[in-house]
């Protein structure tokens, strides 16, 4: 009066559990590197030092990749004359709290707060 076990059947429960949780590993890691980035997109746009549309409007998000060290997202300006704004800037800035690499800043001075989160992200609620 035992119970037979197809082992095959275990192993198919088990793989079909394993991608359910890579699956949501990979959707809680994109929503959390999402949420990091345009956080640090927003503080970069109060750091920059032009306050014209073009070079606000020409932010936007570098799509999330996975690749072979991990996951890959960023920040970037599509107007010509970004670069020159981000690293050579004119030193006397009309806006207030501006200030020259306004989008490495906007990552570095934030890092406790994008730390925050991706940790955050990964909380079980």
């Amino acid at each position: 009066m035992g119970v037979k076990i197809d082992k095959r059947k275990i192993q198919e429960v088990s793989d079909k559990a394993n991608s359910f949780l890579v699956g949501v590993h990979d959707r809680v890691t994109k929503k959390s590197l999402t949420s990091a980035i345009i956080q640090a997109g927003a503080y970069a746009s109060i750091l920059t030092p032009v306050d014209t549309g073009n070079l606000l409007g020409s932010q936007h998000r570098i799509p999330i990749t996975e690749t072979i060290d991990g996951w890959s997202t960023g920040i970037e300006y599509t107007a010509n004359y970004a670069i020159n704004v981000h690293n050579y800037g004119p030193k006397n800035f009309k806006k207030v709290g501006a200030m020259n690499l306004f989008l490495k800043k906007g990552f570095e001075d934030n890092i406790p707060e994008l730390r925050q989160i991706i940790i955050d992200g990964y909380k079980v609620k």
